[in-house]
């Protein structure tokens, strides 16, 4: 099996993830350089991460790569997004794809003129429990999705898996929220588990989006949820026959009695070490959800999520499959700006149609 072969621009803390993922899978991936402007932040991210590193643009465009990943500064992943479209280069870049309402309008509409394979690398939904709840969804399993109430993750990545769970497409919505400060001991963040464990102070933002099709999205988080060991993420998704409520899984059987299973986790390596440690999937009522598409890699559900684009991405590039296209990223971005607005000012923000909708 041919490798698929990738070059990165930026070495930031998301690129650190693809990288990772190379060095476990050598056999499926082939990272061939990453561009790191910054001469001293080069050294190191080469020596730390094993990888090729270029000071040089022109160095990095040289290069034969099946795609290119962006993990610039969100404000560059515009700029550079079309640099390589115009190339000709396909292109998986870092969420959001622009900073902006006005600049998402006018990168959807280079994008369509120019025919440019721009993919949003927007992992989220490929996560292993995320990926089950959808696939949940999406059969049908909970009836008809009406409402989630989600506290696991900000802005537009929350977007991403609400309009995917509650099925509503582009639907316009109405949204409004509010602000409440909060305290809460600090554990842990990128660096690793703190040791002090101050209290700081932290912003808990509340939404509430209201669809046109009357389901609705309830939006709860601060951002220290991403790391912190004392507060936990939550997911209640309602269907007209059943929910989702974290594992728990209540239904109606074909039958017609009402069940309750749990979405059961299978790692490799526990209580043993033949085979390794890694995640092998999720299992629901004997049946997988979901499988690990590197099994025996040693892998976070993060990192499992970033392989799953790649390998997402080589299909795009050979068939036209989209990963997670652009049009979709454009419209749960612009959903998460309309959050923030609501947030910020305190008052309702009702969605319109924008250049990709039509």
């Amino acid at each position: 099996m041919k490798r698929i072969s990738f070059a990165i621009l930026g070495g930031g803390w998301r690129s650190e993830f693809y990288a990772r993922v190379a060095n476990a899978a050598p056999d499926r991936f082939a990272l061939r350089g990453v561009w790191v402007r910054n001469p001293e932040k080069a050294a190191r991210y080469a020596e730390r991460l094993r990888v090729p590193v270029f000071s040089s643009f022109d160095e990095l465009l040289s290069l034969d790569v099946d795609f290119f990943v962006l993990c610039l500064p969100w404000q560059a992943n515009d700029e550079y997004s079309r640099r390589l479209a115009e190339l000709g280069r396909p292109v998986l870049t870092e969420t959001p794809p622009a900073p902006t309402v006005e600049a998402l309008n006018e990168l959807w509409r280079f994008a369509e003129e120019r025919g440019a394979n721009i993919q949003v690398a927007e992992e989220y939904h490929l996560q292993p429990y995320h990926a089950s709840v959808i696939r949940l969804a999406e059969e049908g399993r909970i009836g008809v999705p009406t409402h989630l109430s989600m506290s696991m993750m900000h802005g537009y990545h929350c977007m991403s898996l609400a309009r995917r769970m509650l099925g509503v497409g582009m639907e316009r919505a109405v949204v409004s929220g509010k602000q409440y400060p909060r305290a809460i001991a600090q554990t842990c963040s990128r660096a690793g588990e703190s040791a002090e464990h101050p209290i700081q102070q932290v912003t808990q933002d509340r939404v509430t989006f209201e669809f046109e099709s009357g389901k609705t999205l309830f939006y709860d988080f601060t951002g220290e949820q991403y790391f912190s060991l004392l507060r936990s993420t939550h997911l209640w998704l309602c269907g007209d026959r059943g929910e989702v409520m974290d594992r728990t899984v209540r239904f109606l059987s074909p039958s017609g009695a009402c069940m309750a299973e749990e979405l059961r986790r299978v790692d490799l390596g526990q209580y043993g070490n033949l085979q390794g440690y890694a995640h092998r999937g999720i299992q629901f009522c004997g049946e997988w959800l979901y499988e690990n598409p590197l099994p025996l890699v040693r892998l976070t559900d993060d990192e499992l999520a970033v392989a799953s684009l790649l390998l997402k991405m080589k299909r795009c590039v050979e068939t036209g499959e989209p990963v997670y296209s652009l049009r979709e990223a454009c419209q749960d971005t612009y959903l998460a700006f309309a959050m923030r607005e609501a947030l910020e000012t305190g008052r309702p923000v009702e969605t319109k149609p924008q250049s990709w909708n039509s």
